[in-house]
């Protein structure tokens, strides 16, 4: 491994592990790796080994957090059904996101609904408040 900054070729490495948890979310661990050039004493990722492992960390905390805010919803009287209606999805999104399909965008949707549930009376009366 070299360098980034003064290309020499002595740098040790160490690896930890590390926690991390989306909004919701339960804590998911990683392995993070962390480098450091013995010459000019540089430290970081020289090989961006922990921007992939801190990404699939994440997400895998956001997945995981899908169940848990539709029954905080479903706990205050909005059924899976009406969150679908009052969002204008297509019926079974839910439920694949309950199975792990879900995207980015969807996962700050739900997120926004959970901080704030009083979007989904909103959105379900045309956004008339």
């Amino acid at each position: 491994m070299i360098c980034p900054l003064c290309e020499s070729d002595r740098v040790t490495s160490s690896d930890l592990v590390q926690s991390c948890s989306a909004p919701f979310g339960p804590p998911e661990f990683y392995w993070e790796r962390k480098d450091q050039c013995q010459d000019c004493e540089e430290e970081g990722d020289f090989e961006k080994y922990f921007d992939n492992e801190y990404s699939e960390a994440m997400h895998r905390s956001s997945v995981a957090s899908v169940r848990p805010i539709l029954n905080y919803l479903e706990q205050r009287g909005m059924s899976r059904a009406l969150v679908e209606l009052s969002l204008h999805l297509r019926r079974g999104t839910i439920l694949r996101w309950e199975l792990g399909e879900i995207s980015r965008a969807e996962i700050t949707l739900l997120n926004l609904t959970r901080a704030l549930p009083d979007l989904i009376a909103v959105s379900h009366n045309n956004f008339r408040v």
